[in-house]
């Protein structure tokens, strides 16, 4: 399946496809009615064209899009919704709010962090896609190299999807820079009072005397 840009007879400008009308095929095409998901909020995000090159499950089909289009999903009230990241935070939680348990449990810490290792991050990431500016060949812009780190992880994503060389190198950057971001992983417990919170909610959460931006997953 491809999806391109309609072109005019009388023009050579064309259209962008929205995200969010891809999105829906592959929803549509894996069983779910519309009722089933809401992917109003990508509707605003814009491709100039993007392949299926191989038959595949829609899982992998959506991935590059979340890729580009940096958004999560999450089943909220039984909706499969669709979740532009970079949102304003929900709630900020306070130290008295965390550490919530059964009775009978033992206290735990508040918060309990995680650091994944700097060697399973990329050292530099070399984004791979469909140049626009080379009449559709395949086109390759790299992330600034991390240089002070022991990681030597160069990684490659591939994905099919027409993009300007400009939006190619952007994409390359947030990779990049996402994946040394989300290195610190916290987990809290929070009490039912918090039940207006979900997956890919961003919440203020107080780490060590000091409020981080957290995204909820």
């Amino acid at each position: 399946v491809i999806y391109r840009r309609p072109i005019s007879q009388s023009t050579i400008e064309t259209d962008t496809v929205p995200m969010g009308d891809i999105v829906s095929d592959l929803m549509r095409e894996a069983g779910y009615a519309l009722t089933d998901f809401d992917r109003s909020a990508l509707d605003d995000i814009n491709l100039l064209g993007y392949v299926r090159t191989r038959p595949m499950a829609a899982r992998a089909a959506l991935e590059p899009l979340r890729t580009v289009g940096f958004w999560d999903a999450a089943d909220l009230a039984g909706v499969y919704t669709f979740v532009p990241r970079g949102g304003a935070i929900a709630k900020t939680l306070v130290d008295d709010e965390l550490g919530a348990r059964f009775d009978g449990e033992n206290q735990t810490p508040n918060v309990t962090t995680r650091k994944i290792h700097e060697m399973d991050l990329p050292r530099q990431i070399r984004l791979h896609y469909i140049a626009l500016s080379r009449d559709y060949e395949p086109g390759e812009q790299p992330s600034t190299a991390r240089i002070e780190t022991e990681s030597q992880n160069d990684q490659d994503v591939e994905i099919a999807i027409v993009m300007t060389d400009d939006h190619a190198a952007q994409v390359a950057e947030i990779i990049h820079s996402d994946a040394w971001y989300s290195r610190w992983i916290h987990e809290a417990s929070i009490g039912t009072e918090h039940l207006d919170l979900w997956p890919t909610s961003v919440v203020g959460l107080p780490v060590d005397d000091e409020v981080q931006r957290v995204r909820i997953i």
